[in-house]
């Protein structure tokens, strides 16, 4: 049997609608120049300005490039961004690391300590894997699986 097609890309809410206008690494690269927001500094912020406001030294320019700080711009100027935290990203990164580490034969509890993760997260996460090759259906593997729609998709999609 062939390995069943990725779903569509779903991107956690903090993502969503900047992830899919700049792509999800380009969003991610912003989330890393986001500072702590003044009133909340437990949380990092970026503010999007108006695109007749936007300035070259703006982290939007800096790092994306006029037209496509503009585009952001465009589409939500006036707002702040909340970017995700670096954990729910990351716990996709290490999730892909145990699909691969599989794929080479090492068995649920050599996963879990390559990977500095419990067994059971681990075959949760193979479970996430089996659930979409058996039925191609995301809710299925969210409940089967435990996880979010976000950290499947984050999951199943090997190439971002």
């Amino acid at each position: 049997m062939s390995k069943r097609q990725p779903p569509p890309l779903i991107l956690p809410k903090s993502l969503d609608p900047i992830g899919y206008i700049i792509g999800l690494s380009a969003a991610l690269k912003l989330a890393r120049a986001a500072k702590p927001h003044p009133c909340r500094p437990d949380k990092a912020s970026l503010y999007i300005p108006a695109p007749d406001r936007l300035e070259a030294s703006h982290p939007l320019s800096r790092i994306l490039g006029r037209p496509l700080a503009l585009e952001v711009c465009e589409e939500m100027g006036g707002s702040h961004w909340w970017p995700p935290s670096g954990e729910h990203i990351e716990a996709a990164i290490l999730a892909r690391q145990v699909l691969d580490l599989v794929e080479v034969g090492l068995n649920q509890e050599e996963i879990a300590e390559r990977c500095g993760s419990t067994a059971k997260w681990a075959g949760n996460v193979l479970t996430a894997y089996e659930l979409w090759q058996e039925t191609g259906d995301l809710e299925a593997v969210r409940l089967g699986a435990k996880v979010t729609y976000s950290f499947a998709s984050l999951l199943l999609n090997r190439s971002w």
